[in-house]
């Protein structure tokens, strides 16, 4: 049966040996109320900081660590597509679609998805893009 009290026990262990040791250098006190200054300040000054700039630095640490993917969130059956701003492809959707839509093959269950999927995820979210300006 594995429970977390050696674990604390050990944490616990170590806290106190590192205490003990500040105190026997004799900056055990200062260390102490150093931080305890810094832990005020953070309680004091954290609530004030304006929401819109931890957003935005949500925002760019998002983008940069998606940066790679830009554009290739977008995949069909495994098959990554490249999308480009604005959601506008190599090739055109639209045309992608009305091709998909008039192809001999147009009823199989995967040509519809695909059109479905193209529709849905990339000319949709365009033109209401488009619509808003």
């Amino acid at each position: 049966m594995r429970t977390p009290a050696p674990r604390a026990l050990i944490f616990g262990v170590s806290i106190s040996a590192s205490c003990l040791l500040l105190h026997w250098l004799g900056v055990g006190l200062p260390m102490l109320a150093l931080l305890a200054a810094v832990f005020a300040l953070v309680a004091l000054v954290a609530p004030r900081l304006p929401v819109r700039w931890f957003d935005h630095s949500v925002y760019l640490a998002r983008a940069a660590h998606w940066r790679r993917e830009n554009g290739r969130h977008h995949s069909f059956d495994s098959i990554p597509l490249d999308v480009q701003d604005e959601g506008a492809l190599h090739l055109r959707v639209d045309g992608i679609v009305a091709c998909l839509c008039s192809m001999p093959d147009c009823m199989q269950p995967r040509v519809i998805r695909l059109r479905r999927y193209l529709e849905r995820e990339l000319l949709f979210p365009a033109a209401e893009r488009r619509r808003r300006g």
